[in-house]
């Protein structure tokens, strides 16, 4: 934009707003990077923390005892994890 010498300013306003969007786009990146790190590790510590606990209070783990996948099944008998939506939770 060249009318009345005027491109310099609106120049320096497009990059004064741009840097601050850029600023605002790695919070974002940084808060859902910790969000997915946290849900994704928080299942195996806690189950970490479960069978850790179990044994220093004595108990002995056997492989009969330790169920890391429950069984899900529907009503009808047939398997929830064959739904290939279900897939990526297990």
């Amino acid at each position: 934009m060249q009318v009345l010498a005027w491109e310099e300013k609106v120049a320096d306003k497009l990059s004064g707003v741009r840097r601050k969007e850029l600023r605002r786009l790695r919070k974002l990146l940084l808060v859902r990077s910790v969000n997915f790190v946290v849900a994704t590790l928080t299942p195996v510590i806690i189950a970490a923390s479960t069978f850790i606990t179990y044994h220093q209070m004595g108990n002995q783990l056997t492989a009969s005892k330790v169920r890391l996948l429950p069984r899900c099944s529907a009503s009808n008998g047939q398997s929830l994890l064959a739904d290939s939506s279900l897939h990526i939770l297990y």
